[in-house]
């Protein structure tokens, strides 16, 4: 366990969560700009050569200028699993 990124265990006010891997993450409920960095690309092409790596993407967020908790930015993110 980390203490931060996929696996951690986040302790939150009311419960922890364990945070779920990337094959989890969502990017079809909204625009990302995906991440430039040629030397970290090439690294991971070359590590996981067999999986067809083709970009670098941010975890999924969407900032909300209302700060409004129930509004359409409050459904996207990293996902979550209670813990334990």
């Amino acid at each position: 366990m980390f203490t931060g990124g996929v696996g951690a265990v986040i302790d939150l006010p009311n419960f922890s969560v364990l945070v779920r891997g990337t094959d989890d993450w969502r990017y079809d409920q909204h625009e990302y700009q995906p991440l430039t960095e040629p030397r970290l690309l090439r690294a991971v092409q070359a590590l996981l050569r067999e999986r067809g790596v083709k970009e670098l993407r941010p975890a999924p967020w969407q900032p909300d200028p209302e700060d409004n908790p129930t509004g359409p930015a409050s459904r996207i993110g990293v996902p979550v699993l209670p813990f334990p």
